[in-house]
């Protein structure tokens, strides 16, 4: 893992929304993460899919008041969107 996390910025109903930093470059990011251990098992899939369209989607934009996706990926169950 190349970003490390600073402090949480916020928690809501599907996750957590963290401050982070890129271990080799002068780049702050923040994290924001999907914590499936909080959902029943029947659900996970629908949130997993929500959550890798949003990156997919997201990721194709590019526009000045748009924050870019800089990378999407899953660890221990969760899935992790970092952005500018």
């Amino acid at each position: 893992i190349v970003h490390k996390i600073v402090r949480l910025l916020g928690s809501g109903g599907m996750g957590a929304v963290y401050r982070g930093r890129h271990q080799n470059l002068p780049r702050e990011v923040v994290v924001k993460a999907i914590l499936l251990s909080a959902f029943p098992p029947a659900s996970r899939d629908h949130l997993k899919a929500r959550f890798v369209r949003e990156a997919y989607v997201q990721s194709q934009l590019d526009h000045p008041n748009i924050v870019r996706v800089y990378e999407f990926f899953a660890a221990e169950e969760n899935y992790y969107l970092v952005m500018e």
